[in-house]
């Protein structure tokens, strides 16, 4: 799991994520929130709409409770209200599935 303040640094570095466009490709500035997630996890070496199997794949990296197909179900369904254009829900979504409590005092969970 991953601390708030890390959380926060995606959100600050990747804060304009849209639904996907039905022609995404060239086009690398643009990104949705899992392709938000995952460029901030890559140091920016990933697709800007990437599938919900690449998407889990990662997620299962930070939250280790969760089966694959929990995760997928979950990116899924983070990948579907982004482009439902509730992107401040794929935002909660993503948040309440890689974030936990932080019980360090300097919040250095990650």
């Amino acid at each position: 799991m991953v601390s708030q303040e890390w959380f926060d640094q995606l959100q600050q570095q990747y804060p304009f994520p849209i639904p996907c466009p039905v022609d995404a490709r060239g086009k690398p500035d643009l990104y949705c929130v899992a392709g938000a997630f995952l460029r901030f996890r890559h140091g920016g070496k990933a697709l800007g709409f990437p599938g919900s199997i690449e998407t889990a794949e990662e997620i299962l990296l930070i939250n280790h409770s969760l089966s694959f197909e929990q995760a997928y179900d979950i990116v899924d369904r983070i990948i579907k209200v982004n482009d439902n254009g509730e992107i401040v829900l794929a935002w909660q979504l993503l948040q309440d599935v890689i974030c936990a409590p932080c019980p360090l005092a300097d919040d250095s969970c990650i």
